[in-house]
């Protein structure tokens, strides 16, 4: 319910596109150290770092005589550089690396405990961004395909972390975020635009 300043006008956070975790953490940061600009960056900073650890990490399963390459190639590329700023996509990229992370290592383990965190970060990526739901079936296949019942149950995380999320926003708000986001018109110029 609170308000933010987006370019020149000042307007309910609830009118924003995605939840608003990160909004939340980097509040909690300004609460603690100020309104300070360097250390709201350096916590995006923990999770680039973060980011580069996972790509590598995961890089080095996948193709072990490349992983430097392929880590430098998206380090230094023009969605990543860019992206060093206080918005959603570096904290979500992290989520995302993750989640790919623990169902990798899931698939070799016998206990549920990686379900466990990919649920969780899958929960935290939804709760940055809405369209981090298309995790939520990669988890449920992955979990089918090595008959591991308890990873598909471990699937009601996320879906109630939503539900949490909603009935919070009906508290706050009087309203369901993932519900009531703004919606730009349908066009084909639009449809062009991204399919391409």
């Amino acid at each position: 319910s609170g308000i933010v300043y987006w370019r020149d006008t000042a307007k309910p956070i609830h009118q924003t596109n995605q939840p608003h975790l990160i909004f939340y953490l980097l509040a909690g940061v300004m609460a603690v150290a100020g309104t300070s600009e360097p250390v709201l960056h350096l916590v995006i900073a923990g999770f680039t770092c973060g980011v580069v650890l996972m790509f590598h990490s995961l890089a080095r399963r996948i193709a072990v005589e490349r992983a430097l390459l392929l880590t430098a190639l998206l380090v230094l590329g023009p969605a990543f550089l860019p992206s060093q700023n206080l918005m959603v996509d570096v904290p979500l990229l992290f989520f995302w690396l993750l989640v790919v992370w623990a169902l990798f290592a899931a698939a070799t383990s016998r206990t549920g405990w990686y379900y466990g965190l990919s649920s969780a970060m899958i929960a935290l990526a939804c709760l940055t961004k809405y369209s981090s739901l298309v995790l939520l079936p990669l988890h449920v296949v992955m979990a089918l395909l090595r008959r591991h019942v308890v990873g598909v149950w471990f699937a009601l995380v996320p879906l109630g972390a939503l539900v949490a999320w909603s009935c919070f926003n009906l508290f706050d708000y009087g309203g369901v975020h993932i519900l009531n986001r703004p919606q730009l018109p349908f066009t084909i110029e639009r449809v062009v635009v991204r399919v391409v």
